[in-house]
């Protein structure tokens, strides 16, 4: 059976949830500074400590018994084994170095500028989805999160695709 990377079971499981209404309390607001802690240790950041900001393999199978999503999506997700899921984590990891090489942003030197998510509840979950934009040489940057609240646990779904914000301005 062919392997299922992480941040397309992140994407499928987002995608598959109920547009509604976002509700009025969202304590998601600390997900971005969170998000930046992870990022400004990430030289350092041991691989093992990096996925124990996401959710485990576990808890999204968990929350896939609760949520709606298509059965073959639930079918491929709670057959991911938990090498697969660390070798996607670790993936996570390996790409977003990448892009910050890439786009020569050192992140132990880059400044928080804002986080902005949407919500998307799916019976007893919320999903989100954010931005989080920060500055580094002058120059601003952003980079997606996908994260979710469950009952009262929050988990990291995915981050990524780290790029050059030319759009927007922060003051």
């Amino acid at each position: 059976m062919k392997k299922i990377s992480f941040l397309l079971v992140a994407f499928i499981l987002w995608f598959s949830f109920n547009a509604c209404e976002s509700p009025e309390y969202i304590p998601q607001k600390y997900v971005g500074k969170h998000v930046f802690d992870i990022l400004t240790t990430l030289d350092t950041l041991d691989k093992d400590v990096f996925r124990t900001h996401f959710m485990t393999l576990d808890e999204i199978k968990n929350v896939l018994e609760e949520v709606e999503v298509s059965d073959e999506f639930r079918d491929k997700a709670s057959t991911m084994d938990i090498d697969t899921y660390n070798k996607d984590i670790d993936r996570i990891y390996h790409d977003i170095t990448q892009e910050a090489i890439d786009n020569y942003v050192h992140l132990s030197q880059i400044e928080y500028l804002n986080y902005e998510y949407k919500a998307t509840p799916n019976n007893t979950m919320i999903g989100y989805t954010g931005t989080l934009y920060f500055k580094t040489n002058d120059q601003i940057f952003k980079m997606k999160v996908y994260s979710m609240e469950f009952d009262d646990a929050f988990g990291l779904l995915g981050l990524g695709r780290l790029k050059r914000e030319e759009e927007r301005t922060f003051e």
